[in-house]
């Protein structure tokens, strides 16, 4: 069974996003959708990328919020939440106004418990 990642994070901080993205990318996992890779691509193509990020984080097997730098995580949270029944992460933050299933303070530990989870499917 291939796990499929969704990294959702601010395009304030893209280069979080794009550490974590390599990450899962590493440690064998399918990333959902490279958004950042596309937003440094084409600042132009923007509403493409919001319209790809809700359709993706409804089907992945993995929702991880970066702890938000600010709420650009919204809407994916959204589509996450009341897309397919999937794992919701959260790291970088214990308490925001997400509402994760599992909850990291690090990215690191958060990815570590990903890697876990997916190994046992």
């Amino acid at each position: 069974m291939t796990i499929t990642v969704y990294v959702s994070g601010s395009s304030a901080d893209l280069t979080r996003a794009e550490l974590a993205i390599a990450a899962v990318r590493a440690a064998g996992l399918c990333v959902a959708y490279d958004w950042p890779a596309v937003m440094r691509e084409e600042t132009a193509m923007r509403g493409y990328v919001a319209a790809r990020e809700v359709i993706e984080a409804e089907h992945c097997d993995v929702f991880w919020l970066l702890g938000p730098a600010s709420f650009g995580s919204g809407v994916e949270y959204q589509a996450a939440y009341a897309g397919e029944p999937k794992e919701m992460v959260s790291s970088g933050t214990e308490h925001d106004i997400f509402r994760c299933d599992h909850h990291f303070a690090s990215d690191a530990e958060a990815l570590a418990w990903i890697v876990v989870w997916a190994g046992a499917q």
